[in-house]
């Protein structure tokens, strides 16, 4: 058990990154001003303070601490291999919590259908938090991390010229925020999570990864004693080896948008709904079956029509009769959609070529190392295309659509090394 020291890079951005020590704008205009962007939006949000971002720190914050155990057992099970099996469990709490913009229009009740934002009259909106400003970042320690692992290795030593080693780890990482120096840390990330309620945010880490298979292997290849000369040059000092590397994809988000929830701040989302029985993952470069969504729907007896009173009160669970208008945040949740796995396997192709002339440990070792060397495609997950609907509802175009890989094609390098 260990205490986590706050350190100035988790800091930097609510800091320096803020008013008085840097001068930044944060808004918008008419969409084709070309007076106006790009030259003269920096000037025209800077002039006004009520366009600056600036950072709200919590103060005396909780002891932020992790803990962290395991167990394992080992035995050896043949001649220079053995075997281990391990459970290894951490959780950590009051975690440092960071959000882009928190200065929003909080949701104005908590019903059995989970929290409701009031629909907004376009021409008289509600305000948010701070109103003095473009945008506030916060910096809070109210986030908090468990892991569970079962780990599982398989390992010979070397003997006759052969080792490998076969480890497989199967786990679990849940939070309420991945990130400790900004809230989308992570590409797959969001930036802007709900600081009021830790279950708005709760999921899957955004490095979680299920399953993770690494399997190494070396062997020295054996050769005739006897054989002299060039014969016996050609068939001795050949060393192969390889690594296979598999595993389950990353977590990522659905999310609608541009402002839904009416949140009126610069960074807003929200959650679609799934479809019960429907399969959200369909595979390939457009991985998303689009037809598992929904948008969210509050209740027919909050949301049915408008009643121009939800405006100016609270929403709270209406009597029978009565209706409300309410945006509903979607149960899709944070990081509820996994991303392709990874296959990949390394292989490597040495010639020992010792020169006992020069002394017994000089060695030129002629290496051809192939990565990726099934030149298997590994796609990242469309993080760049997770808005699954607009505001109104539409379906966006190219959503769930794949734009990148994780790993590199087929690489392949020559080298010559020299030992002594």
């Amino acid at each position: 058990m260990f205490d986590i020291q706050v350190l100035p890079l988790s800091l930097r951005h609510t800091v320096d990154g803020t008013v008085p020590f840097a001068l930044s704008g944060n808004g918008s205009s008419t969409v084709g001003d070309t007076s106006f962007f790009p030259k003269g939006a920096f000037a025209a949000f800077s002039a006004n303070t009520n366009t600056e971002r600036v950072a709200f720190i919590q103060q005396n914050p909780p002891r932020n601490y992790v803990m962290q155990w395991n167990l394992n057992i080992q035995r050896e099970i043949a001649p220079s291999t053995t075997a281990m099996i391990a459970y290894v469990g951490t959780r950590t709490v009051h975690n440092i919590f960071q959000s882009d913009d928190a200065s929003i229009v909080l949701p104005t009740a908590k019903t059995q259908f989970g929290y409701l934002w009031p629909v907004q009259d376009p021409a008289n909106p509600l305000p948010v938090l701070n109103p003095n400003f473009g945008r506030v970042s916060v910096t809070l320690w109210n986030s908090s991390a468990t892991y569970h692992a079962l780990e599982m290795q398989v390992k010979k030593r070397l003997s006759h010229g052969f080792q490998a080693q076969a480890s497989y780890t199967f786990g679990k990482s849940i939070d309420s925020s991945s990130g400790t120096t900004d809230g989308d840390q992570f590409q797959n990330g969001i930036s802007t999570l709900f600081f009021f309620d830790q279950r708005t945010r709760r999921g899957l880490s955004d490095f979680n990864v299920k399953h993770t298979l690494t399997v190494s292997y070396t062997w020295e290849v054996p050769s005739p004693a006897d054989w002299k000369g060039g014969l016996g040059w050609a068939t001795r000092g050949w060393e192969f080896g390889g690594i296979l590397q598999a595993n389950t994809g990353v977590p990522f988000t659905p999310i609608i948008g541009p402002d839904p929830l009416g949140l009126n701040n610069t960074d807003p989302f929200d959650f679609p709904d799934y479809i019960p029985g429907c399969n959200p993952i369909h595979g390939g470069v457009n991985y998303l079956n689009l037809s598992c969504f929904t948008p969210p729907t509050a209740p027919a007896s909050f949301a049915a029509q408008c009643n121009p009173n939800s405006f100016t009160g609270a929403v709270q669970a209406p009597p029978a009769g009565t209706v409300y208008c309410a945006n509903l945040l979607g149960g899709a949740g944070r990081n509820s959609l996994i991303g392709p796995g990874l296959v990949s396997l390394d292989f490597s192709l040495y010639k020992n070529n010792p020169i006992k002339r020069i002394s017994e440990q000089f060695n030129v070792q002629f290496r051809v190392e192939m990565f990726n060397s099934l030149n298997h495609t590994n796609f990242n997950p469309p993080v760049s295309n997770t808005m699954i609907f607009d505001g109104t509802g539409a379906p966006v175009t190219g959503a769930g659509h794949i734009t990148g890989t994780a790993t590199t094609s087929r690489q392949i390098q020559f080298a010559l090394k020299f030992i002594w």
